[in-house]
């Protein structure tokens, strides 16, 4: 597996940083849960790159990252589906090597141990130690 920001200059040169754009939602997130609040930045993603997330934008997984928990609260640091694109994480645990690994790799969207059977139970143990599961 290879980790890339790089999404060609016409991408690239719309980001903030390298793979990292910023979006401003147009509703209240007081009013608005964080489940409802990431295809909100989706849309405004998608707008201001001109395609559409992930695989029309040359990304297999994208993260959001949420200011706060909002309408609602939330009792986790993030949050990630099975097999599936998207992953989000609230307040600065986007920042947290452990959780990040428990999202995209050992238990949701990559399942990087499920590709490794024979060791799955052993590093999943070790992973979800690190990542207070």
């Amino acid at each position: 597996m290879e980790l890339s920001p790089d999404f060609g200059s016409d991408l690239n040169d719309k980001m903030t940083a390298d793979g990292v754009l910023d979006v401003t939602i147009k509703s209240s997130l007081k009013k608005i849960s964080t489940e409802d609040a990431w295809p909100l930045a989706q849309k405004e993603a998608e707008d201001i790159l001109g395609c559409k997330l992930p695989y029309g934008c040359g990304a297999d997984h994208v993260a959001f990252l949420m200011e706060d928990c909002h309408k609602g609260g939330c009792g986790w640091a993030a949050y990630a589906y099975i097999d599936w694109w998207p992953s989000v994480f609230v307040k600065d645990y986007g920042a947290h090597p452990a959780v990040v690994t428990h999202e995209l790799g050992v238990s949701h969207t990559v399942n990087i141990f499920c590709l490794l059977p024979s060791v799955s139970s052993r590093l999943t143990s070790q992973f979800s130690t690190l990542s207070n599961q």
